[in-house]
């Protein structure tokens, strides 16, 4: 059995909790996917048929995949994955789920936050990677 003195201590847990609220969270995510985009977007070629981007609003962002014509232009919109938040976590849609699913959110005792989803807890960047992989490279 574990000792208390073998278990990590959380002194600021408050300002920690405050942290891995959904807003903090959704910010935080927000910003990792626009890196994200413009990492995806630096790995195309230049006669790529597609390209990402992201719309961003107060309260949801999406991540798209935008479809070019012959002359290069942006013909259509592809598909997409909405990200939002309220006060129970961060909810994302897509065309091809658009009831989507919510993760909610917790701070563990090793002072990480996590985002709960299908049953495993994951950092913003894995949470990331199992939502955008398929739109980004399932061409």
């Amino acid at each position: 059995m574990d000792s208390p003195e073998s278990k990590p201590q959380i002194e600021n847990w408050v300002k920690l909790r405050h942290e891995c609220s959904p807003l903090e969270i959704f910010i935080k995510l927000r910003h990792g996917a626009e890196e994200d985009v413009k990492a995806r977007n630096s790995l195309l070629r230049s006669d790529a048929s597609v390209e990402f981007g992201i719309f961003a609003q107060d309260n949801f962002f999406s991540v798209t995949k935008d479809v070019r014509d012959e002359f290069g232009n942006i013909r259509k919109l592809a598909e997409w994955v909405q990200f939002s938040w309220d006060h129970n976590g961060i909810t994302v849609k897509s065309e091809k789920d658009t009831k989507g699913k919510t993760a909610s959110l917790a701070l563990t005792d090793d002072a990480q936050c996590r985002l709960k989803l299908d049953g495993d807890e994951l950092s913003c960047g894995q949470f990331r990677k199992r939502i955008l992989e398929d739109l980004f490279f399932d061409l």
